[in-house]
């Protein structure tokens, strides 16, 4: 199982995949966290980023996500961010360069084209606290929100044709946590039932037996 947690900046996506992490792997589950990529990005980030830049960023996404998958070994794989909003970030300086129409609509196939791959969307929405500097992110609240749209508008396209479930969390850093944990357990549980169907099916001689 896959799950991208997404998002403006400074949502507390990294603290919700510290927290899922961290649970998970006490319920026996291997899970693996991959770190926000954009931290490693050798050129300008923020409101300054560059195409260059996002698609560095959207490359190394894609290459960290495939190398935990090859890896098979984990039951579950959480990303901090993923394909589908950094996309929002990449339109944003795309847009800023003048890009045409018809490149953006293609980058965007590509993106989604991914993005199928997850298995759950966490979207984590703005809260009312000032943004604290690390020395990295952009402290600029209106650019957080013009983002947050940014991802928002994003998510909806990419819900019109794919049925990848996108959860919106609100609350508290317990309430956020609680409501993943409720929707990843869910999860697990329908993927089980349906090894289990599958294991019967093949029991019965791939004949699948329905009871009347």
């Amino acid at each position: 199982m896959k799950i991208a947690v997404v998002g403006s900046h400074f949502v507390g996506k990294t603290t919700l995949c510290k927290n899922l992490y961290s649970r998970l792997t006490k319920k026996g589950l291997k899970v693996a966290v991959l770190e926000e990529v954009v931290r490693k990005c050798p050129f300008p980030v923020n409101e300054m980023a560059t195409v260059k830049a996002q698609n560095w960023i959207l490359d190394n996404q894609v290459r960290g996500e495939h190398e935990l998958e090859n890896k098979g070994n984990y039951d579950i794989i959480i990303t901090d961010r993923g394909t589908i909003d950094n996309f929002a970030y990449w339109r944003r300086a795309a847009e800023k360069a003048n890009l045409p129409p018809e490149k953006i609509i293609e980058k965007q196939d590509e993106v989604f084209r991914h993005a199928k791959s997850y298995d759950l969307i966490f979207f984590l929405s703005i809260f009312d606290s000032k943004i604290k500097s690390d020395n990295f992110r952009s402290t600029d609240d209106g650019w957080r929100k013009e983002m947050h749209e940014r991802v928002e508008k994003v998510l909806d396209r990419f819900s019109y044709d794919h049925d990848t479930p996108i959860i919106r969390l609100k609350g508290n850093e317990k309430e956020i946590l609680d409501q993943a944990l409720k929707w990843v357990e869910q999860l697990l549980q329908q993927k089980k039932d349906e090894f289990k169907k599958e294991d019967k099916k093949e029991e019965d001689g791939g004949v699948e037996i329905q009871e009347i």
